[in-house]
């Protein structure tokens, strides 16, 4: 049976000794460059058009549903701190999962690093908490955006305590966790017009479940990959209930 995937993958590949978990092993890791590429190109696009609202004008895109509150001036001032860091989080997040850039460009990636964590932890964070109280939807949405606030400098700051401790492993698996909750700013943006054109929900629906919708599945998404990557065994009691 394996000379015979051997012959077929030395037509196919030109490569002898080519086995089918080598083909697996490429194209997981085709798999990872595509989404990695798909995933930085949306957010260096949100990054880009977010540069509008530094106009400072009251009536741009997000802020024109925001009219009741727009000129309350603790209000706007968290709302600039929470995009200027939330969009250079976005921006720089993605390389510094570049294992060529932490290995052989380690101060840019402690750059790159600071960056992200001074945005999130000083900027983005706190401000977002802020904004929480404020958000459209209802009471659901506060909550939804409130938990992800907590969630996104709780993630980010147990990065940071990881790589103290000398904990590679966990540190960059706290920073897949916090890069998730990051990349909700584009996520948010992809469920609006899924719920509310592609699956016809209404406007009232579609405020209260995209709260939700923009960082939970993230979440789980981050999670598949952590335990892709470092195998994670169960433990006996997830065994014994198994």
């Amino acid at each position: 049976m394996h000379s015979t995937i051997d012959a077929i993958n030395r037509r196919l590949y030109g490569v002898v000794g080519f086995s089918s978990t080598c083909y697996s092993a490429n194209m997981k890791k085709l798999f990872l460059r595509t989404g990695w590429l798909l995933m930085t190109t949306l957010a260096l696009y949100l990054f880009a058009i977010t540069w509008i609202y530094f106009s400072f004008r009251p009536d741009v895109n997000f802020l024109l549903t925001k009219q009741d509150i727009v000129h309350f001036l603790p209000w706007r001032i968290a709302f600039y701190l929470h995009i200027a860091g939330a969009m250079f989080a976005l921006a720089v997040g993605p390389f510094n999962f570049l294992t060529g850039l932490q290995s052989k460009y380690k101060k840019l990636h402690r750059i790159l690093g600071y960056i992200y964590v001074v945005g999130i932890l000083i900027l983005g964070g706190p401000a977002g908490f802020f904004m929480s109280f404020y958000a459209t939807g209802g009471m659901g949405a506060k909550i939804a955006f409130m938990i992800l606030s907590i969630l996104w400098v709780t993630t980010t700051w147990l990065a940071i305590k990881r790589i103290i401790q000398k904990d590679v492993k966990g540190h960059w698996a706290w920073m897949i966790r916090s890069y998730a909750l990051t990349f909700s700013a584009v996520t948010l943006r992809l469920w609006t017009p899924i719920l509310s054109l592609g699956l016809n929900f209404t406007e009232v629906q579609t405020l209260a479940m995209v709260p939700w919708l923009a960082w939970i599945p993230n979440l789980l998404v981050a999670e598949i990959l952590i335990r892709k990557r470092y195998k994670i065994p169960k433990t006996k009691h997830q065994i014994s209930n198994g």
